[in-house]
């Protein structure tokens, strides 16, 4: 059942409906925007387009996702007493169609009221290796998720609002300049376009839609099918390469910690060092006994050791 919300409607859908809208490969939601556009860091066009073909299984709901979902009542909040804007939270389940474009829905997470009308507001929840990127304004990839969901509801301003964690909890907030918004739109939907139909015909679409920062920070999972089509020269290695390189630092790895279950077991707790092609290791406290380790069997004397031993030729 459909309900008024000034210009758009919403459409009211179970969770189950919910979640077929968003892998339905005829339509394109707010959040694969980003996506498609390029500018997702975990994600490019082709995977995306990969899961709309069935070649890729979609993925399961994540923790910070859940997380998200599960905090938008503080939230808005949060945003309400930042920016004095009255703030309501939107039924998660509920999604609005754009009015030309009917292949494009949203789920915008909350609406406030401010001086000119009313505001669409898209939450986000950043660990620290994202909390920078608000620092000048709402990152791209956000953008991009905003001005479709601006695009949906009919409104022509937008906001966006971060809780940040990084050596503590903060919050980030900023309007999208309206005729940024403006210019985006038209922009968005020809590429959108432009991807249902190489959904529709299994044309694979270009590397070059990927922000080129964006390309450089993507790996390819497990997918052997899809390396080979990135045309990157970053993404020159086949799978077969790539699966033995994995293999082989697997293998080091178990190397690694068995040496270092050893080491420890014979020294306690010490730190390996590397100095001229030499491997050394610094004790930070303990106390070792003569006859302990066999390299350093009559050099060591009873006491609490702090220097540097090198494996061959005993203390300094």
């Amino acid at each position: 059942m459909n309900s008024d919300h000034g210009k758009s409607k919403a459409l009211r859908l179970s969770r189950g409906e919910w979640l077929a809208l968003h892998q339905n490969p005829e339509v394109v939601t707010a959040s694969s925007v980003p996506i498609i556009m390029g500018y997702n860091r975990f994600c490019t066009p082709l995977r995306l387009w990969a899961r709309y073909r069935g070649i890729e299984p979609w993925p399961d709901e994540t923790l910070p996702m859940m997380i998200g979902t599960a905090t938008q009542e503080v939230h808005a909040k949060v945003y309400e007493k930042a920016t004095g804007r009255p703030t309501k939270t939107l039924p998660q389940t509920h999604v609005y169609r754009h009015p030309d474009a009917t292949w494009l829905y949203a789920t915008p997470d909350a609406e406030a009221m401010g001086d000119d009308g009313p505001v669409v507001v898209e939450f986000k929840h950043h660990s620290a290796s994202r909390a920078d990127e608000w620092d000048d304004g709402i990152p791209i990839d956000v953008q991009a998720q905003l001005v479709s969901q601006m695009a949906c509801m009919v409104r022509t301003r937008g906001s966006a609002s971060a809780l940040l964690n990084k050596f503590g909890w903060y919050h980030r907030w900023a309007d999208l300049d309206v005729a940024t918004a403006k210019e985006w739109i038209p922009i968005m939907l020809e590429r959108c376009e432009d991807f249902l139909r190489m959904v529709r015909e299994g044309v694979e679409p270009p590397a070059e839609w990927c922000d080129r920062d964006v390309l450089k920070r993507i790996h390819p999972q497990e997918q052997p099918g899809l390396i080979k089509h990135l045309d990157a020269p970053e993404w020159d290695v086949t799978f077969e390469r790539f699966e033995k390189l994995k293999a082989d630092i697997s293998v080091r790895e178990r190397e690694l910690k068995e040496i270092d279950a050893t080491i420890k077991q014979e020294f306690g707790d010490a730190e390996e060092l590397w100095t001229a092609g030499q491997r050394h290791y610094t004790f930070k406290s303990h106390t070792v006994s003569p006859g302990l380790c066999p390299h350093c069997k009559g050099l060591v004397r009873p006491g609490r050791i702090d220097r540097v031993l090198r494996k061959k030729g005993g203390a300094n």
